[in-house]
């Protein structure tokens, strides 16, 4: 294999390699960065959210999970995404229980992925 080929390959296998590091599972469950309570509904934290994330981005997803509602941020290039943040709402008495995960803290023009969090609670 010619030098340069075998840069290229290793260094794609490197950012691969990466991006693995970086999945929901890191960012779920106990290795969530903090977990608060919300009188409000699962399904409405979830719009909230939904809606100031959308306003920096279209790379985020809500998804049904078992007891409520999984938000995904996306980032990195669009041909090898990474995960950027994780809520997890689930339903708890008359609300819901907000857990957050993630290596994005703020958008790069106003802050606001975490706090757009915290004001939908």
């Amino acid at each position: 294999m010619r030098p340069g080929l075998m840069i290229a390959v290793g260094t794609i296998g490197m950012a691969l390699a990466g991006c693995n590091q970086m999945t929901t599972a890191n960012y779920r469950g106990d290795k969530a960065d903090w977990s608060r309570p919300s009188a409000k509904p699962p399904i409405e934290v979830a719009a909230c959210i939904s809606d100031g994330w959308g306003q920096h981005t279209h790379r985020h997803k809500s998804l049904p999970n078992p007891k409520g509602q999984t938000l995904v941020l996306e980032g990195g290039p669009p041909e090898i995404p990474v995960v950027d943040a994780v809520v997890d709402i689930e339903t708890a008495g008359k609300g819901s229980v907000v857990r957050y995960g993630g290596r994005l803290r703020n958008f790069p023009t106003d802050g606001g992925v975490e706090s757009s969090v915290e004001r939908c609670l």
